[in-house]
C-alpha cells in the first residue's frame, strides 16, 4: 500500500482514530486520509514494485463520515482523495479468493481472523499482506520488532486461537469508474460500541412500552 501526502495527513488519525463508520453497497466519497501505522519498504517484482516505500496500517478516509480500512493492493497509490463503491464482497476479489500459504486456510477467513482480534494495527496489516501475498512480496519494516507480531499473529491464526467473529464479513471499497486508486477492505460488522447505542436504544424502547401497557389496560376497563 503506498501513500501519498503522508506526512500533512498523519495528524488526522489523532483526530478521527477510533470512529469506524461501516456501510452496505453505496458511494463513500473522502476529501484526505490519515494513517496510524509504521512504514515499510515493499517488493514484489511480479507486479513491478520495487522496493516501494508505503505504509503499514489503518486507514481513516476523511469524509461525512470517517470510515477506517486496511489495504490489499499494494501495486496502486492510495489517492489523497477519490470515490470508492462500498459493500463490495471480498470473495469476488481473485486476488483473496483460494488459501493462504502462510496458514493454508482461506485467505478470507485469515484476514477476518487477524482484523477480528489484532491490536497492532501495523502488525495487522503486515499480516494481511503475508497472507495474501505470501512469498511473492518482502515488506521490510522500519521498526525491526513489527515482523515479530505480525509473525505471531499468523501464527495464532495457522493454530486456531485466532478465529473471525461469530457473523463477520470482509467486504472491498473499489475505486469507481475511472478512478486508479487502491482497493481497501473492511469488515462491515458494526462496533461494538455501535451495539451497545443500540442495544441501550432497544431497551429504552421496552421501558417505555412496559410502562405504556399498564395505562392502557386501565383505560381499557
Amino acid at each position: 500500500m503506498l501513500l501519498r501526502k503522508l506526512p500533512a495527513l498523519a495528524a488526522a488519525i489523532l483526530v478521527c482514530g477510533g470512529i469506524t463508520a461501516r456501510a452496505n453497497a453505496g458511494t463513500l466519497t473522502y476529501n484526505g486520509y490519515g494513517f496510524s501505522g509504521e512504514n515499510v519498504h515493499i517488493t514484489d517484482a511480479s507486479l513491478g514494485v520495487e522496493d516501494e516505500y508505503g505504509g503499514s496500517g489503518l486507514i481513516t478516509l476523511n469524509g461525512p463520515t470517517p470510515f477506517q480500512a486496511y489495504c490489499v493492493d499494494i501495486a496502486a497509490w492510495l489517492l489523497s482523495s477519490g470515490t470508492y463503491t462500498t459493500g463490495v464482497s471480498a470473495a469476488s476479489d481473485p486476488n483473496l479468493q483460494g488459501t493462504s500459504n502462510i496458514t493454508g486456510d482461506s485467505k478470507i477467513s485469515d484476514i477476518l481472523a487477524l482484523m477480528n482480534n489484532g491490536t497492532d494495527v501495523a502488525a495487522v496489516q503486515l499480516a494481511i499482506w503475508e497472507t495474501e501475498y505470501g512469498s511473492e512480496a518482502t515488506f521490510t519494516p522500519d521498526d525491526g520488532s513489527l515482523q515479530g507480531v505480525a509473525t505471531q499473529y499468523l501464527g495464532n491464526v495457522k493454530s486456531g486461537l485466532w478465529k473471525p467473529e461469530a457473523g463477520a464479513g470482509l467486504d472491498e471499497l473499489v475505486a469507481a469508474d475511472g478512478q486508479v486508486n487502491q482497493t481497501l477492505i473492511y469488515d462491515p460488522i458494526p462496533e461494538p460500541d455501535a451495539m451497545a447505542m443500540l442495544g441501550s436504544a432497544l431497551l429504552m424502547l421496552g421501558f417505555v412500552v412496559r410502562r405504556r401497557k399498564p395505562a392502557r389496560a386501565r383505560a381499557c376497563r
